[in-house]
């Protein structure tokens, strides 16, 4: 993991910089609670020995039907403009018939704005209790879609995540990377999974990226205010599960 200040004190945006959004402190996030009982259990540091191999990481849990793990954070300011987003993560979840919903999401939205609901973020990243991965966009038939992993086998071990995403709100951001050569729409963002394009085939609206979700019914993103605020979400439908680690949460911008 790399060092740097609390999140509370707001990691400075500097064209071409990369900022570490998980620095092995909980008192890093301005908003780390348990919805559910208000016991303060639902995440953890593990340490020493972690399936990341390198010391500290974050440890996301729902083992009751109380529980709704939250820790969201801010940056001392907006993104308006191309970033990346990569991490590593681990479900250790198990899948039962009840509960095949069960989710930890990687989001993110308007400061100030609580994105314990979907209707306040741009786009949501969510890790299924059996392994399998879905992102959310705006589909334009409906308004609403997602993209996921259940075309293929469920996800097991430890995985590579890499989000890049537009966030101006004109010009497109042209960008190879994995051995992809993309041009993605402003206000839409592209999800790898260990390199390999999440948001591939032969629907149109993949063509250069996923839509944020501005055009959800009820949405309460602004586009123009830009996204400031970050956050691992736990499960918010009662059940238990899923356990998930999330290690190396790191923002670059720039080109």
């Amino acid at each position: 993991l790399v060092a740097t200040s609390a999140l509370l004190a707001g990691p400075s945006l500097v064209q071409g910089a990369v900022t570490p959004l998980f620095t092995e402190n909980l008192d890093a996030f301005d908003a780390a609670q348990d919805l559910g009982d208000g016991s303060t259990f639902g995440f953890e540091l593990i340490d020493p020995v972690t399936p990341f191999n390198d010391g500290k990481a974050l440890r996301m849990y729902d083992f009751s039907t109380l529980d709704k793990p939250e820790l969201q954070g801010e940056l001392s300011s907006a993104l308006l403009e191309p970033f990346r987003i990569d991490f590593l993560a681990l479900n250790q979840s198990t899948a039962t018939p009840t509960q095949p919903s069960s989710a930890i999401r990687f989001r993110m939205g308007n400061s100030g704005a609580s994105i314990s609901s979907e209707n306040r973020v741009a786009f949501s990243v969510s890790w299924q209790v059996d392994g399998e991965v879905t992102a959310k966009f705006n589909n334009p038939s409906d308004g609403t879609g997602d993209v996921d992993t259940k075309s293929s086998d469920v996800l097991v071990g430890v995985h590579g995540v890499t989000m890049i995403a537009n966030g101006a709100l004109a010009g497109n951001y042209d960008y190879s990377l994995f051995g992809e050569t993309r041009s993605l729409n402003p206000l839409s963002y592209d999800v790898y999974i260990d390199g390999v394009l999440l948001n591939s085939g032969s629907d149109a609206w993949y063509a250069n990226g996923m839509e944020f979700h501005y055009l959800k019914t009820g949405s309460e993103y602004v586009p123009a205010n830009g996204l400031q605020r970050f956050g691992l979400i736990g499960n918010g439908n009662s059940n238990i599960d899923p356990d998930i680690l999330f290690d190396n949460i790191i923002l670059s911008t720039g080109l």
